[in-house]
């Protein structure tokens, strides 16, 4: 990804990736100011932060990371979720669930 500036303090980046992580999103969260209802930590570390209501790959993008977090702060309650862990809520006002991503090959 590209180097490019963020509009907060970056000493205080609270995820283990780095700011210019890639992130996985819709494009109406990247785009259309969508609230996120879906975040996975996914086994292999990377980070999906999604809408709900796009789930095509046609509305799939990647982003930086750290311009999710500046569009979205309140990600960071959730910088410490174990891999292969997911949040959710049903809309914007909803109490967030966590609890681990069903595994296929399991």
């Amino acid at each position: 990804m590209k180097e490019h500036r963020h509009n907060f303090d970056e000493s205080n980046w609270p995820f283990e990736e780095p700011i210019n992580h890639v992130a996985f999103t819709t494009k109406k969260v990247a785009h259309e100011g969508y609230p996120i209802l879906l975040i996975t930590h996914d086994e292999d570390g990377d980070w999906q932060f999604l809408c709900g209501t796009a789930n095509g790959a046609k509305d799939a993008v990647v982003a930086c990371s750290g311009c999710i977090y500046e569009r979205h702060p309140f990600v960071k309650e959730f910088s410490s979720m174990p891999l292969g862990w997911r949040a959710w809520r049903q809309n914007e006002g909803s109490e967030w669930h966590l609890e681990p991503e069903e595994q296929e090959d399991r």
